[in-house]
C-alpha cells in the first residue's frame, strides 16, 4: 500500500470522530447510544483479531510471539494505568469540579495527553495492519472508527464541563484526529523494514486490541445496564465480520 492511500484511509476514522464530536457539541446524544457504538464497535474488533491476526502468528514454532503479545498488552496496560480516564465511555456522569483551577488545568492536563498517546497508538496499529494484507488493514480501521467515535464523545462531555468554548474544543480535537494518520504513516514507513519480523510484530498489536475491544469498549459499554440489547450488538458486530469473511469481501 502506497504511503499516500494509507492516509487518506487512516483519515477515515479522524473523519468519523471529528463528526461525531461536533454532533457531540451541538446535542448530547446520550449514554445509550454510546454504548451501543461502543458494544458494535467491540464485536468488529474481537472478531478481526480472530480471525485474521492471530492466525498470522499463532503457526510461529518459538516464544517470539507470546512474548510480543504480553508485551503489548502490558504496554496498554500501563498507560491506561497511568491514565485511568482515557477513553472513558461516556456511559457515566463525570464528577463535576471541585478544586481549585490549578488542580483543574492538571487533570485536563493529563486528560488530554492521555488522548494524545490513545491516537497515536490506534494510528500505529493501523500502520501496523497495512503491512499484513488489505483485509486486515480494513477489519482494524472499520473498529477504530467505533473507538475514535467514542473516545471523540467522551473529549467532547469532559471539555464542554470544564466550561471550554467551542473554538478551543475543535482546534484541540483537529490536532488528535491529524495524530492518527500521521503515526499510521510514520509506523508503516519504520516497520516496514522489519517484514521479516512482521508475526512478532502482528503479536504485539494484537495484544493492544484485545485491551481496546475488551476494555474500553466491551466492558465499559455494559457499565450502563441494559445487557441484552448490548451483547446482541455485539454479535451483531462479531456477525458482519464473519458474513463478510464468508463472502470474500475482506
Amino acid at each position: 500500500m502506497s504511503l499516500g492511500l494509507i492516509f487518506l484511509l487512516a483519515l477515515i476514522p479522524s473523519f468519523i470522530a471529528l463528526c461525531s464530536s461536533i454532533i457531540g457539541v451541538k446535542s448530547n446524544p446520550g449514554k445509550s447510544k454510546i454504548c451501543l457504538i461502543q458494544a458494535l464497535g467491540s464485536g468488529v474488533m474481537l472478531a478481526a483479531v480472530v480471525t485474521d491476526l492471530v492466525p498470522r502468528f499463532i503457526n510461529i514454532k518459538n516464544y517470539g510471539p507470546l512474548i510480543a503479545f504480553t508485551l503489548g498488552a502490558a504496554l496498554i496496560i500501563i498507560i491506561n494505568h497511568l491514565s485511568p480516564d482515557t477513553c472513558d465511555s461516556g456511559c457515566e456522569e463525570s464528577e463535576s469540579c471541585t478544586h481549585e483551577d490549578n488542580e483543574k488545568f492538571k487533570k485536563q492536563t493529563a486528560f488530554l495527553a492521555a488522548f494524545v498517546f490513545e491516537f497515536i497508538i490506534n494510528g500505529i496499529l493501523i500502520g501496523i495492519t497495512s503491512l499484513v494484507g488489505f483485509s486486515s488493514f480494513l477489519l482494524i480501521l472499520i473498529a477504530i472508527c467505533f473507538c475514535s467515535c467514542t473516545c471523540s464523545l467522551s473529549i467532547v462531555a469532559r471539555l464542554i464541563k470544564s466550561n471550554y468554548k467551542t473554538i478551543h474544543i475543535l482546534i484541540w480535537l483537529i490536532i488528535l484526529m491529524l495524530l492518527l494518520p500521521l503515526s499510521a504513516v510514520l509506523s508503516h514507513v519504520c516497520l516496514k523494514y522489519f517484514l521479516g519480523s512482521i508475526g512478532y510484530i502482528v503479536a504485539f498489536g494484537v495484544g493492544i486490541l484485545l485491551f481496546l475491544s475488551l476494555h474500553e469498549l466491551f466492558l465499559e459499554a455494559f457499565e450502563a445496564g441494559k445487557k441484552l440489547s448490548l451483547t446482541l450488538t455485539f454479535f451483531i458486530g462479531f456477525w458482519i465480520v464473519l458474513f463478510l469473511k464468508l463472502l470474500v469481501i475482506i
